[in-house]
């Protein structure tokens, strides 16, 4: 048990370090504080001794507290009562709009999401509140409708989501990293013992560019620059489907099927780097279609994370949408408050790679723990 004097040490040492903290270079205003637990058992010292010290420093101003959020550095911005608006196109991931909800809710602001069709019914109807920063989630969503808003008051910051956006547009954008997906996907491959790695295309050779389809062309790219760097390219391992998915057809995977059977035929590729979980899906679809041995499938590396992969044990690279959100709350904070200046931006969001199974040494796993692996 601590003496005073230690105690008394020990609550300086927390006071000098959030002071540093809050004062370092590169800190932005709203970033959380570890938790209370986590500082006290950092510092030896009790709940209770840390939240009395976090008061005395929020009363000078080095930190805030948000209700049922937490405490965070620096004051809280005058951002109170502004309205920041997400367009949100219908069936996507929720999770970027929760961890922007939570970003904009440090600095006193609140979020409203609407789709496109309701952010123009409402703006035409003049129901459409000031606006304080628009993260448009679809990329395109708003492109109708935004310059009516931008022309009936000051200039609005506006965030959109990349993968269907073009180079030139006048706004700053965010998206995955697709490519630097790729280079992970495929060096985590040759890492694992792998030289003849096939790449599964989601679209047909030379497919004209689509911004709807940038991401698959992306990975693709991502690979083949792994691929020559490690002095293993071979064209011949990249294997096309025959025609085009419609952008409504993601969760589908027929169209895959057909461009499998060159692909097991090849005996020499020993892993595969699927352009998405579906690519994967219809790879082991076509692998059971064929009779092929679990213990002689190749190691898979997919994209997405999806639902429908877990039984297989895919090695993934996931996309952090929670991460996307708060990137693009950050982005539209530093331009309002001035940390950001000048041309549109582009921020990437890096892909996280989940290791499982799929993506064994051939021979370094027993074939019937192989075996119970694969659904």
């Amino acid at each position: 048990m601590a003496t005073r004097r230690e105690t008394a040490q020990y609550k300086e040492a927390l006071r000098i370090w959030l002071r540093e903290e809050s004062n370092r270079s590169g800190r932005i205003p709203g970033e959380p504080l570890p938790p209370g637990r986590e500082l006290a058992q950092r510092f030896n010292l009790s709940q209770g001794m840390v939240s009395s010290i976090l008061r005395d420093l929020e009363e000078d101003g080095l930190l805030h507290t948000v209700a049922r959020m937490g405490v965070f550095f620096g004051q809280r911005f005058a951002r109170s009562g502004e309205t920041f608006l997400i367009c949100q196109p219908p069936q996507t991931d929720t999770l970027f709009q929760h961890c922007f909800e939570e970003r904009i809710a440090c600095t006193g602001g609140r979020v409203v999401t609407l789709s496109a069709q309701a952010v123009q019914k409402h703006f035409l109807r003049g129901e459409l509140p000031i606006l304080a920063g628009i993260f448009d989630a679809g990329g395109n969503e708003l492109n109708n409708i935004l310059h009516l808003i931008q022309s009936q008051s000051k200039p609005v910051p506006c965030v959109k989501f990349a993968w269907s956006c073009s180079s030139n547009d006048p706004v700053d954008r965010i998206s995955f990293n697709d490519i630097e997906g790729g280079n992970l996907a495929t060096r985590h491959l040759i890492d694992m013992g792998h030289h003849n790695i096939a790449f599964l295309a989601w679209t047909p050779w030379h497919t004209p560019p689509q911004p709807y389809l940038l991401w698959a062309i992306q990975r693709q790219q991502g690979y083949e620059e792994t691929m020559r760097e490690a002095g293993i390219f071979n064209e011949k391992l990249i294997f096309y489907p025959a025609v085009l998915p419609m952008p409504d057809r993601f969760g589908q995977f027929s169209h895959i099927i057909p461009a499998c059977p060159p692909l097991i035929e090849n005996k020499s590729i020993t892993a595969v780097v699927a352009a998405n979980d579906n690519a994967a899906l219809a790879l082991f679809t076509a692998l059971r279609e064929a009779s092929v041995p679990s213990v002689q499938w190749p190691a898979v590396v997919g994209f997405d994370d999806i639902e429908a992969i877990r039984p297989y044990n895919i090695t993934s690279l996931r996309l952090p949408w929670e991460q996307l959100g708060h990137v693009a709350a950050e982005l539209l904070l530093d331009r309002i408050e001035g940390r950001l200046n000048g041309p549109p931006v582009h921020r990437l969001v890096s892909l996280r790679l989940l290791p499982r199974m799929s993506s064994y040494t051939p021979g370094s796993i027993d074939g019937t723990m192989l075996e119970s692996l694969t659904p």
